[in-house]
């Protein structure tokens, strides 16, 4: 594995990035989801609005967050933190991100994001819910082939204004996309060409509240055939933005639980 100050000596170079800081070397190598939740809340108690995690090697890592009864995201209410800095994480082995920064409600910026290698991940469910200070998320680097379940991902993102390279994802696994942008009262404009390449299951009050939006771009030519589920999916929407192939009249009044 390439060490994580050769990472940054390259991203230096490629980059010519002379304010990019060059860390000490891995200082903490973690090999539990519990290890590594322990130490993040030891570095948030003691700086709880700036989160620098990079000396920390996270390879081993199969999960940054769990759903179900015992559902609990890394970062997960963690409500003070401004900056969380986890840049260079080899997060290769990950199947899971869900909750990940779900309640992280003072959180302005990700350093490091858009370069994790997403590949492995497969639900990615409520990741952002309540990050409502999020202005602007970069996902242009991510591999998101395997991803099954983006369920309420970017959910009460009230702030979120631009989802940089979302139109770019790969979506051929994508099934689940439930109140995915439900609550992003700022979101003016969004480019989901890419997913075209989905077939959705379940997409109840996706975009439910973003009462601002204006324009869905390529919606138009979404694949709906494996939909069973779409209630209320614009809900206190401008109908603009409404595509041809939503009936409201059907899907606004129907029981999603039969």
């Amino acid at each position: 594995m390439k060490s994580f100050k050769e990472y940054i000596i390259n991203e230096w170079k490629l980059t010519n990035d002379s304010d990019v800081d060059i860390p000490p070397e891995i200082e903490y190598y973690v090999y539990s989801y519990e290890e590594l939740g322990k130490l993040v809340q030891e570095r948030y108690e003691k700086s709880p609005k700036y989160l620098d995690l990079r000396d920390i090697d996270v390879s081993e890592i199969t999960l940054l967050g769990r759903s179900g009864m015992n559902s609990k995201g890394l970062f997960q209410f963690l409500h003070d933190v401004e900056t969380i800095d986890i840049t260079g994480w080899d997060i290769s082995n990950v199947k899971k991100t869900v909750n990940m920064f779900y309640g992280c409600k003072s959180l302005k910026q990700i350093k490091g994001l858009e370069k994790l290698d997403m590949s492995s991940v497969k639900d990615m469910s409520y990741m952002f819910d309540e990050c409502a200070n999020l202005e602007n998320i970069n996902i242009s680097g991510w591999n998101t082939s395997k991803v099954v379940n983006m369920d309420s991902m970017f959910e009460d993102c009230t702030n979120l204004k631009e989802i940089k390279g979302i139109d770019k994802l790969n979506t051929k696994s994508l099934k689940i996309i439930r109140n995915m942008f439900s609550g992003c009262e700022n979101l003016e404009r969004i480019d989901l060409t890419s997913f075209s390449k989905a077939k959705p299951t379940n997409m109840i009050q996706m975009f439910c509240n973003c009462k601002n939006l204006k324009e869905i771009k390529g919606i138009e030519n979404w694949n709906i055939s494996e939909v069973n589920h779409m209630n209320y999916m614009f809900m206190n929407c401008d109908d603009s933005i409404i595509p041809s192939w939503y009936d409201k009249n059907e899907w606004d009044n129907t029981n999603w639980l039969n």
